[in-house]
């Protein structure tokens, strides 16, 4: 196997696996109320698996490179499935939380395994590319786990559902590690690294910013349904997260073939720029057809910067502390979404979900914009 092929199985691989935990929110929330018959015991269950990936995230990331990508990823890939099967049988509500707390504190660190590795798999002149085609991997996760856990779950129950997710996860793991050489898995005692990754200020620069953003993403998707159901077509929610998508993905194909003709630093100010003067866009909607066309005017520029944002981080970082640092941008985005997803939700309560609140994407990526540009000089020492 040649190393663009390789390449493609880590990003493919690191993908599906993350795949069962992009959709535990959702299977959660459905298999809790499906188990217990409570909304409310699903929904903290739901949070206590957010709060124990973030939790674990960075020292997961940290091990990879000092116990081995294979160790890490097999033994937290198995106690992660086997938290998962418990949990589908599970009805007791303490039990319930608890192994949804379990599930996440194992997730696997796959994501920040793959995004560390491809600087091994790729030449630097392919690198952006490679980033590219991750971040439009993981938009199509995005757009194909609800469709994967709505269709188990009509066929077998939410149960089903949690049980496919955590198959397919690990047959992804599997496949991912088979397409990486076995030197370049293992434990690296000469890469020591600083103490930690935090210690490089473009990573701090990179994760503060993560969390800003992943607050704006947070708001979205309790804006989304929220103005979905204000103009009288609750069900239309899903179609604006298909049409937010969609630009991403098209944004993402098209730096995918045109490749990144900037600096890096620059590139990433640039991308973010647009996602800030975009985002102000669905406060201008008034109808189900015009927050469509603003969602997907806004989701152009997500998987380009996300891409520069994978590819900053990794030259920053370097192979010795790269999967640390992507754990560490796990962990801001499980904050930021959290803390989003919180004020949106108690500034609507009861209200007309239009016009002004959508504010609330575009003030964190203000913020994040903010923060990017007065830490330029981190970025560019970095990429």
């Amino acid at each position: 196997m040649n190393v663009s092929h390789r390449a493609v199985v880590v990003v493919v691989g690191a993908n599906l696996a993350q795949l069962p935990t992009a959709m535990r929110p959702l299977v959660i929330v459905l298999l809790g109320h499906h188990n217990t018959g409570d909304y409310a015991v699903a929904g903290t269950a739901a949070a206590a698996g957010s709060i124990g990936m973030a939790v674990t995230a960075p020292l997961w990331g940290r091990l990879l490179v000092s116990r081995g990508h294979r160790l890490v990823l097999c033994a937290t890939t198995a106690a992660a499935a086997a938290a998962q099967l418990a949990l589908a049988v599970m009805s007791h509500t303490t039990g319930f939380i608890a192994l949804a707390a379990v599930a996440g504190l194992t997730s696997p660190p796959a994501v920040s395994s793959g995004r560390a590795l491809l600087p091994a798999l790729v030449p630097g002149s392919g690198l952006s590319r490679a980033y590219t085609g991750n971040a439009l991997a993981q938009e199509l996760t995005y757009v194909l786990g609800p469709l994967w856990v709505v269709w188990w779950s009509t066929a077998g129950g939410p149960p089903a559902a949690l049980v496919a997710c955590a198959a397919l996860g690990v047959i992804a793991v599997a496949a991912m590690l088979a397409a990486v050489p076995r030197e370049q898995a293992a434990p690296s005692a000469a890469l020591a690294g600083p103490p930690t990754a935090l210690r490089r200020p473009a990573v701090r620069t990179v994760s503060l910013v993560h969390l800003s953003y992943m607050a704006a993403i947070g708001a979205m998707w309790v804006l989304l349904p929220g103005f979905a159901s204000t103009a009288g077509d609750g069900a239309g929610a899903p179609w604006l997260v298909t049409a937010w998508s969609l630009g991403s993905l098209a944004g993402g194909a098209a730096i995918a073939v045109r490749g990144r003709r900037r600096g890096l630093a620059d590139a990433y100010l640039r991308r973010l720029a647009l996602l800030a003067g975009t985002s102000g866009l669905p406060a201008l909607a008034g109808t189900m057809t015009e927050m469509a066309l603003a969602v997907l005017v806004f989701g152009i520029g997500l998987s380009p910067w996300l891409a520069t944002a994978d590819e900053l981080t990794a030259r920053a970082a370097t192979a010795a502390g790269a999967g640390e640092a992507y754990g560490w941008q796990i962990a801001a985005g499980q904050a930021g979404s959290a803390v989003g997803s919180a004020v949106a939700a108690a500034v609507i309560a009861g209200e007309r979900v239009a016009g002004p609140p959508f504010l609330l994407v575009t003030v964190p990526l203000g913020i994040a914009l903010v923060l990017a540009v007065t830490r330029r000089r981190t970025l560019a020492a970095g990429g």
